[in-house]
């Protein structure tokens, strides 16, 4: 006998495991929704203030940068799924449910009901898996009733909650999850009418199953009118509302604290190791790549060590060799940074009387012969007794007729012959009128080789360092005189003027970065920083940028960031700019009186003036 009791009792143990197992968790889990989004909010706080401490420190440790690396995709998992639960709260406050909401501050019994609920939901699984796996085991299967599930009938007053679904009806509604899910749902209801019937003004709140379509709804009325069904579905509702279960979303922060605690305290302690021998950057005061689209306005007033080449380049283009040719292709090449595009904006500014057409394309990456000629058309005046339906190229060629043409395509990375070919057929025929010149700009030798009509290139190379120096100069102190009151800074100045390698791009962004703090420890700091290692030859210019980018406050680093996703060369609007950050949620508002549209657009303002657009 005390062996078909052990039996029996490993029997029954064997099965109930799962669900008494999973009950308890879920309930735990359901109950605690709350509680772990605090632990979890403060968690983020203990692991935002560590990368905050981290952030701007010189760290060399590879270990250490995996760890802050996977520390930060921990906090955005932590992020996704603060914001699924903000969705779905939304969704409760349009729906009048309190699903997701915390708990704390409802009635005893929306509690019990809505824990009830969805720790049934989280039961009923563990069941349907439960039963999936015993089926497999053919000791384990029984015939017929042994089978079936728990069943419950409960009273509340004159109401009566039961186990069993209505009938199928010929207006769409579908049995809702087939096994033990509404039995075991009905359970819970019935423990939470039990407790709700010593309360006058309870209303129990509606529990449908989110698992369906389409579903059948039994309301109460405490006041005694018998029971109403509403069909909910395909006849009441087109879109299919996501599914929400507080056992699942509570379990998964939960995780996401117990692995924010274990990395955050091996960050902690190897960052403490590590700060001990590195240097600080200092968080910039009130300081806020990819290119902004260019345009032929001049951004810089003064060119400085060019003069000489845009007067020969003019001279050729106005009276020189290029001036009897039909079509002339000269290229600008010369390693990003270089000044390409500025020599360019002053040649086109001094050229554009002398033509009577001046059209001004930033070509990018996306070289697209029928798109470069959709651009060229907008930018032609139009002309009278125009061709009804004409093409593009047919557009051109009728506008252009009799007129010289200077165009110019900036920053060309790709060349396709056949492309280019047909980008250029239109521009060929302009009634016989001589001179017209096409300026291209180009940091890949290749290409311009491949482009230029003319013997050769223009290289466009490094400046002086006395050029350099005295464009650093501008950058740094602007109109005044250059080192004027700050003597001490002009030494370490030269050490950094050497470091930019001649680039107009290096000085004008360290340049910006210097002129924040005219001290002389900055500057020190700056010479010295170890970005400057990282430089591979004469043409990386990339130190310097990064450089700057370091010394951005850690939200300023996040909405330039997500600039990359962005198209290069991509030209939107302070307002769309504005809008993406805002959706982004990166918008760290430090006065509670300011506008989430000013602190945007505060944020622009600083990107603008540091030179990152």
């Amino acid at each position: 006998m005390d062996f078909a009791v052990d039996a029996a009792l490993w029997v029954v143990g064997k099965a109930l495991a799962p669900v008494t197992d999973g009950l308890l968790e879920s309930c735990a889990a359901s109950t605690e929704l709350g509680r772990n989004i605090d632990a979890l909010k403060m968690q983020l706080l203990y692991a935002q203030g560590m990368l905050d401490n981290a952030q701007g420190r010189d760290i060399r440790s590879p270990a250490l940068k995996e760890l802050l690396h996977k520390l930060r995709e921990l906090a955005y998992c932590a992020d996704d799924a603060l914001d699924e639960l903000d969705y779905f709260r939304i969704q409760d406050a349009l729906d009048g449910t309190y699903h997701a909401a915390n708990l704390d501050s409802q009635s005893c019994v929306d509690r019990i009901a809505i824990n009830a609920h969805h720790t049934a939901k989280a039961a009923a699984n563990n069941l349907k898996c439960s039963s999936s796996s015993t089926r497999a085991d053919p000791d384990d299967q029984e015939d017929g009733g042994k089978r079936g599930c728990l069943s419950v009938v409960g009273s509340c007053g004159e109401h009566e909650i039961s186990s069993s679904r209505p009938p199928p009806t010929t207006q769409g509604v579908q049995e809702v999850d087939g096994g033990c899910m509404p039995n075991v749902v009905s359970c819970a209801r019935t423990a939470a009418q039990t407790i709700g019937k010593h309360f006058p003004c309870y209303s129990f709140p509606s529990v449908c199953d989110d698992d369906a379509d389409t579903v059948m709804v039994k309301s109460s009325n405490m006041t005694g009118s018998g029971h109403q069904y509403v069909l909910q579905g395909d006849h009441a509702m087109q879109t299919r509302k996501l599914k929400f279960d507080r056992v699942v979303i509570s379990t998964k922060i939960l995780e996401i604290i117990e692995q924010l605690k274990l990395l955050c305290a091996m960050v902690s302690t190897i960052l403490n190791l590590e700060l001990l021998g590195s240097t600080r950057i200092p968080p910039a005061q009130d300081i806020t790549m990819n290119r902004p689209k260019t345009t032929p306005n001049i951004i810089e007033p003064e060119l400085y060590g060019r003069n000489d080449q845009k007067k020969e380049i003019i001279d050729d283009i106005t009276n020189g060799k290029y001036c009897t040719n039909e079509l002339t292709v000269v290229p600008l090449v010369g390693p990003g940074g270089i000044g390409k595009t500025t020599l360019t904006q002053h040649i086109f500014a001094e050229l554009e009387g002398s033509f009577q057409v001046s059209v001004w394309i930033c070509v990018s990456l996306d070289f697209n012969a029928d798109r470069l000629t959709q651009e060229i058309v907008k930018k032609i005046p139009e002309v009278n007794d125009e061709k009804a339906n004409a093409t593009n190229q047919q557009l051109i060629v009728q506008r252009l007729k009799s007129k010289r043409l200077l165009l110019v395509l900036d920053d060309v990375w790709t060349y396709h012959e056949d492309e280019w070919k047909k980008l250029l057929a239109p521009l060929s025929h302009t009634g016989g009128e001589k001179g017209n010149v096409v300026i291209v700009t180009t940091r890949i030798p290749k290409v311009a080789s491949m482009v230029t009509t003319t013997n050769s290139s223009i290289d466009v190379g490094r400046l002086s360092h006395e050029d350099t120096r005295s464009f650093f100069e501008v950058c740094v102190f602007g109109d005044q005189r250059p080192w004027e009151d700050h003597s001490e800074l002009r030494d370490v100045g030269n050490r950094i003027v050497t470091k930019l390698k001649g680039f107009p791009l290096a000085a004008k962004t360290v340049g910006r970065l210097l002129r924040n703090q005219l001290t002389l420890d900055h500057w020190i700091r700056v010479a010295e920083s170890r970005e400057w290692e990282l430089q591979t030859n004469d043409n990386d210019i990339m130190p310097a940028l990064k450089l700057s980018y370091d010394y951005l406050p850690f939200h300023l680093q996040q909405c330039f960031f997500y600039c990359g996703l962005f198209p290069e060369d991509y030209e939107f609007s302070a307002k769309e700019l504005v809008h993406f950050w805002t959706g982004l949620g990166i918008l760290r508002p430090l006065d509670q009186a300011k506008r989430t549209e000013d602190i945007a657009l505060s944020y622009l303002n600083d990107l603008v003036n540091h030179g990152f657009f």
